[in-house]
């Protein structure tokens, strides 16, 4: 059998079991025996009170005047779910990044003390309070290094600190990091040359603060910060799907960061973590679309609040995040359409890359595409996708851009520069990302399977199978032909070992395999479900927005220097309007958002397939200037001052190799 996943990380999700099938629900509990003495001792005496939870903020209680600080919470008792940070005095710094965790973090610009409180609440209503004063004093010192971010992390859990500088005299040497205190962890710095450690949090037995410190060498001397990381003691994992694996048997983040209901009130709020994002998720407790359904069970035309109840985050802006894109950028309701087919939408800083999951029916988002401040991004995860070195041994590179007016549409931000962005750019963003994930959620739950009388009894898994995908429509139209490049996407996408003849191709090799079949993308070979989700996307794309998508084969550099090291052997802007692939691209959208079909279908025939330019640089064909295939077709080169970024290989999610 077989579980639709995309955008897995390293490791991939375990074989269903075959009982998955056959599933049976067995009742538990009872039993006689009069022996047992509750909540009291073996010696018959009066009962043992348990001793109280006790809540612990540790932090930085003194600092200078700009520098990076940071108070997190420990917990004596497991179950306390919500975190929520109250600041009363001091300058504002509200709302703050780590809200709704145990862990925040801020840069204290002014001078002054700061107060907060922090009350931590379970599913039981139980509360603990404790406030923390942070005493910031004037400086005048024009060097500031700050070590972000504070926060709380799971044991087991992956996660990236950076160490920021500003107005630093001398020259940069060299940086390093390590442990001060607490139970050691994995440190390993970023071999990038970026000031950067990745950091795998220690197994703990109770709720335990680790204490980190970063420190920069420069010719003037050097400068360090701390940073406190709670690394909180989780659930014990039983889980068959969310657990430790070599990358071919068993899955991913374990344990998974702790994630809760975004809406308090949700109807959803107490099963939603343990039906899709919980460390204890088996064959046995699989939910049921009684239990959590498809949120076009509940409405045809759902609002944003209905979509809402099925949210799931680690930190509230995310939510927050989701829900104003969907009040203010779903302009023509294609979200709130494609969101029918999914059970959950999980938002959390672990998730890396997004992916979609037919077992669950839920799609699970990295953050990255909803950041909008520093703050936000220094919780981001920054190892890089675990896929990124399949390809070293091939000597082609397949970049991808979308642009439109002949400008990029997604604007590259340094990590270290610490940019603002403006909300507006989560349209093509978040929007593209969405076209995608929900693409594939729209493929195992169609609008014409949710219409088709669904055993509300049964898990999400099984009634997804009950009728034929969307993709199989999708391929029937003038299939894709080529056995080189699917073979050369399972080097590309799932890891495997390269041949000999595949390491000996070249780019204009790629290039006569590629062009002339009916895929828009080289990720299309890697799964049926892939190639539709990435005709669905492009087309959506260019007909909400009016962006359009260049693809390319070019050579592999050894060390760019800029994006023209990537020389065009053959590419093309809007490919999705090619004779062959057009009709693919309109049946796509036809079975996936039956409302924007027909406005879709006339789109693609006004378009025209434009070609890149041979023997460019990637850069230069920003602005294509040659004999294309619908003629000659110049533009206005951008302004000098626009910046170039390096290409991209970024696929939107993955099936691992157990998957189709």
């Amino acid at each position: 059998m077989t579980a639709i996943l995309h955008h897995l990380p390293a490791t991939a999700l375990r074989v269903l079991s075959a009982s998955l099938l056959a599933l049976s629900v067995t009742a538990c509990g009872g039993g006689g025996g009069g022996g047992d003495n509750p909540g009291g001792n073996s010696s018959g005496g009066a009962p043992i009170a348990p001793a109280p939870a006790q809540l612990t903020l540790t932090g930085d209680s003194s600092a200078s005047q700009g520098d990076s600080v940071g108070v997190v919470a420990s917990l004596s008792e497991q179950g306390y779910n919500r975190f929520e940070w109250e600041q009363l005095s001091g300058p504002d710094v509200m709302p703050l990044a780590g809200n709704g965790t145990a862990g925040i973090s801020f840069d204290a610009v002014f001078s002054g003390e700061y107060s907060f409180r922090l009350t931590a609440s379970n599913p039981e209503g139980e509360r603990l309070q404790d406030t923390f004063t942070i005493s910031v004093a004037p400086s005048s010192a024009s060097t500031r290094v700050q070590f972000r971010a504070d926060r709380a992390v799971s044991e087991g859990a992956e996660f990236s600190l950076r160490l920021n500088a500003s107005d630093y005299t001398g020259t940069v040497n060299s940086w390093h990091f390590e442990q001060l205190s607490g139970p050691q962890a994995d440190l390993v710095e970023d071999d990038s040359g970026q000031p950067v450690v990745f950091v795998t949090a220690p197994r703990v037995s109770g709720d335990q603060v680790i204490t980190l410190r970063a420190t920069l060498e420069t010719t003037a001397g050097s400068f360090s910060d701390t940073a406190y990381v709670v690394v909180q003691d989780r659930p014990a994992t039983n889980s068959d799907y969310f657990c430790d694996g070599d990358g071919q048997a068993c899955a991913t983040y374990e344990p998974l960061m702790p994630v809760y209901s975004y809406r308090t009130d949700s109807p959803y709020r107490d099963v939603l973590k343990d039906c899709v994002y919980s460390n204890q998720l088996n064959d046995s407790n699989l939910c049921t679309l009684r239990t959590l359904p498809p949120i076009g069970l509940v409405s045809s035309a759902p609002t944003v609040d209905q979509i809402m109840d099925h949210v799931l985050v680690s930190h509230d802006w995310m939510g927050e995040r989701f829900e104003r894109f969907l009040t203010q950028l779903d302009n023509h309701e294609d979200f709130a359409r494609l969101l029918r087919s999914v059970t959950a939408v999980v938002i959390s800083s672990d998730v890396r890359p997004s992916f979609y999951w037919s077992l669950t029916g839920a799609i699970y988002l990295d953050p990255d595409s909803l950041w909008l401040s520093p703050a936000e991004r220094d919780l981001i995860n920054e190892q890089p996708d675990y896929r990124s070195g399949f390809s070293s041994a091939l000597n082609f590179v397949t970049p991808w851009r979308y642009v439109k007016n002949n400008n990029y549409v997604f604007t590259y931000y340094e990590v270290k520069d610490r940019h603002h962005r403006d909300f507006y750019e989560l349209e093509a963003d978040l929007g593209s990302l969405l076209y995608h994930e929900l693409a594939h959620a729209a493929d195992a739950m169609s609008p014409a399977k949710l219409n088709s009388g669904l055993d509300r009894d049964d898990i999400f898994f099984n009634q997804a199978q009950s009728a034929s995908f969307v993709n199989k429509s999708v391929t029937a139209v003038n299939p894709m032909y080529s056995p080189e490049l699917y073979a050369l996407a399972e080097v590309r996408y799932r890891g495997a070992e390269a041949s000999g003849t595949q390491r000996e191709y070249t780019p204009a090799d790629i290039a006569g395999f590629f062009f002339p079949d009916s895929a828009n993308d080289f990720y299309s070979y890697s799964s049926p479900w892939e190639d539709t989700a990435m005709l669905f996307e492009e087309t959506m794309m260019s007909l909400r927005y009016g962006i359009e998508r260049d693809i390319a084969v070019t050579n592999r550099p050894v060390s760019p220097m800029s994006a023209d090291d990537y020389v065009v052997s053959r590419g093309q802007r809007g490919r999705i309007a090619s004779e062959r692939i057009r009709p693919r691209a309109s049946t796509a959208v036809q079975g996936l958002l039956p409302e924007a079909w027909a406005e879709a279908d006339a789109h693609l025939k006004s378009m025209l397939p434009m070609a890149l330019c041979a023997g460019e640089g990637w850069g230069q064909n920003l602005t294509p200037a040659c004999e294309g295939e619908s003629g000659l077709r110049r533009f206005a080169a951008p302004a000098p001052s626009q910046r170039i970024p390096m290409p991209v290989e970024r696929p939107r999610s993955f099936i691992p190799p157990t998957r189709f």
